[in-house]
């Protein structure tokens, strides 16, 4: 089944839904989750202030821009970033990275129960700025299980960019996947080394929520599943887009929320107790714009 928008002011252009207002948004949105709910399909959403932004994880656009010196909006060029010469790098890197340069925290080893590589990895999502290898970022990416807390990060806006936000849509149970629950990172990075090694495919996207993680509010509060981008070459929508293709599903939408509209959702999400502080708990905010990150960092 082919979910359509229900407005028929909404314009329709792929896999992208561009509706004309915030009322308009909210409905399609309600539309597109109560669809797929009804089918008892798990579901996946990710916030993004600027529309144009790829479905790529940190790791990759840390690369596109500090090696290949490009704006991590553009795509390397299709002759490259298909080859096997660009997963090799990819893959040298992110094993130079996460084997070598920043392995766990030995207190994390030393952990009962916790993944170790997962916490290390989720504490980089969440707090960059810890992050201190020259190679920034993971191949996690952040999605949360609440609609509302990607509207939050779709409604981040600033006086010098009048870019429209989008919340990303992902139906994981058309993907035939589920949430890996007692899968580890650590066992993932040993199957991801050895197909590397092999210039083997390098897999499709993976959803990790262990069943144990340290305590986090912030985590908590945003709803977090992450996402293992494993072929790095290709941004998750493209992977899913060729699922679709194979499989003739549907499973990756995005829904525009319009520029001018960002404001009146801010107060929208408020209402709902969505706020900087319940989004942030850990920071205390000036009465200025404060900043953190999180979902749509």
């Amino acid at each position: 089944m082919k979910i359509l928008p229900s407005d028929t002011s909404t314009k329709l252009d792929g896999h992208e839904w561009i509706p004309k207002s915030l009322d308009t948004f909210i409905k399609e949105l309600d539309h597109l989750v109560s669809s797929w709910r009804k089918l008892d399909h798990y579901l996946l959403f990710r916030g993004h202030r600027d529309h144009r932004w790829l479905l790529d994880c940190t790791f990759v656009r840390n690369i596109k821009q500090n090696i290949f010196g490009i704006d991590p909006l553009l795509k390397v060029i299709s002759t490259y970033r298909s080859s096997l010469e660009y997963q090799r790098l990819l893959g040298s890197l992110f094993l130079l990275k996460f084997e070598t340069i920043t392995p766990p925290f030995p207190d994390l080893m030393k952990l009962d129960k916790v993944d170790p590589y997962f916490e290390w990895m989720r504490r980089i999502q969440q707090y960059p700025k810890e992050d201190v290898s020259p190679l920034g970022g993971t191949f996690l990416v952040d999605w949360t299980q609440d609609e509302k807390v990607a509207m939050f990060f779709a409604s981040e806006h600033s006086d010098i960019s009048s870019t429209d936000g989008a919340v990303w849509i992902v139906d994981f149970t058309a993907t035939g996947k589920v949430l890996h629950r007692d899968l580890t990172v650590e066992e993932i990075l040993s199957k991801y080394k050895e197909a590397f090694m092999a210039d083997n495919p390098l897999g499709i996207p993976l959803v990790f929520y262990p069943n144990y993680q340290i305590a986090s509010e912030r985590a908590k509060n945003q709803d977090v599943v992450y996402i293992a981008q494993m072929d790095m070459r290709l941004d998750l929508c493209e992977t899913w887009e060729k699922f679709e293709r194979e499989n003739n599903t549907q499973v990756i939408i995005k829904i525009r929320l319009p520029h001018p509209a960002k404001a009146e959702c801010r107060r929208w999400l408020e209402s709902k107790g969505i706020t900087k502080k319940y989004i942030y708990p850990d920071i205390e905010f000036p009465t200025t714009e404060g900043k953190g990150g999180g979902l749509g960092a």
